[in-house]
């Protein structure tokens, strides 16, 4: 757990899962919708931005993962 600490991938991860999760709440309690969007960017964008972190956090698990195995 110490050396996933130092993992840039793990820290990107927790920084994009957490802004993800801020639009998505936000996007749920606002319904902002434009002439220009009419659908709420604030709701979706949040939505891909939690999956990108958290495709961050798997790749840095598997990575851990693989590192362990090898010694």
């Amino acid at each position: 757990m110490k050396r996933l600490l130092f993992d840039l991938k793990f820290l990107t991860g927790i920084i994009f899962c957490y802004l993800g999760l801020v639009l998505t709440v936000y996007g749920l309690f606002t319904n902002k919708t434009t002439e220009h969007f009419p659908f709420n960017i604030n709701l979706w964008w949040g939505i891909v931005t939690f999956l990108f972190g958290l495709a961050f956090l798997l790749g840095s698990f598997i990575t851990v993962k693989k590192s362990e195995s090898v010694r």
